[in-house]
């Protein structure tokens, strides 16, 4: 993993980077969606055809740093999406207490 000092980047950026290629990886590795969020510890659930999170695996560090956590962790789930290669969903943001901040919906054409 490259750091600031090989990139020039910040921090942030490079975390959501890394992130992202590392769910890459593990999506492409795994069976299903499901299977993958399951790996990850995120207890996925539907839910009027969405899929909701109904737990973070980064909750105790996310208590600190909600912001960059969770950025991180949207970064990391939208990575599964492409490596198990589920184009018809999107990680969206969704702060709500007592679970994941991140819900996957159905992806909409743009217009």
């Amino acid at each position: 993993m490259l750091g600031f000092d090989e990139t020039g980047g910040p921090a942030r950026g490079i975390l959501a980077l890394r992130a992202r290629e590392l769910g890459e990886e593990r999506g492409a590795a795994a069976a299903d969606l499901t299977a993958a969020l399951e790996a990850h510890g995120f207890e996925p659930r539907t839910e009027e055809g969405e899929v909701l999170l109904g737990n973070c695996p980064f909750h105790r560090p996310a208590r600190a740093h909600p912001e960059l956590v969770c950025e991180m962790n949207l970064a990391l789930v939208a990575g599964l999406l492409t490596g198990v290669g589920a184009p018809e969903l999107t990680a969206r943001p969704d702060p709500r207490p007592g679970r994941c901040r991140v819900r996957l919906t159905a992806s909409q054409a743009l217009t």
